[in-house]
């Protein structure tokens, strides 16, 4: 897989997480543009990216503990609850 293809690949993958804890991502109002930006990047550099997909499109609840947005997510999670 090339780069671009790669990157391609992980920009969707925040998106699906959070959907997978329930939140929209875009339309939550509980991340500013640049939270946002950062855990994508945190994703796109993320080693654990072929296994991220697999839990992510398996629709599996929760945040897997090799993910390096796991605080964050959690954080969010809390603080819509």
């Amino acid at each position: 897989m090339r780069v671009i293809e790669a990157v391609a690949a992980r920009l969707d993958q925040p998106v699906k997480m959070a959907g997978n804890l329930g939140i929209d991502l875009p339309s939550s109002g509980l991340w500013s543009e640049n939270q946002i930006r950062n855990a994508i990047w945190r994703c796109i550099f993320c080693r654990h990216g072929s296994e991220c997909a697999e839990w992510v499109n398996a629709g599996t609840p929760g945040v897997p503990g090799f993910c390096r947005n796991r605080e964050f997510y959690l954080g969010r999670v809390r603080d819509a609850a």
